[in-house]
């Protein structure tokens, strides 16, 4: 579940934010800033990438430790 905090930025991501926004309204450079939307697209898509993996592994040994526990699997070499 989602919760509404996550949604809140830190002081230091909004004014990470208010400096980008300054230097885009700054610029007059219709390339300079394609090439900064593409390199922030890029950025964004790496990010979200790694976040998907490390949710996934997380939740892999989380369900492994789980089964453990519970009686469910075994440690062990895998028989045949």
């Amino acid at each position: 579940m989602l919760k509404a905090s996550w949604f809140n930025l830190p002081p230091e991501r909004e004014l990470t934010l208010i400096k980008i926004n300054k230097e885009v309204d700054e610029c007059n450079s219709i390339q300079e800033l394609r090439e900064s939307v593409k390199s922030l697209a890029y950025q964004n898509a790496r990010f979200q990438n790694m976040i998907g993996e490390l949710l996934k592994e997380t939740l892999a040994d989380d369900l492994h430790v789980y089964l453990l526990e519970e009686g469910k699997i075994e440690e062990g070499p895998a028989i045949d």
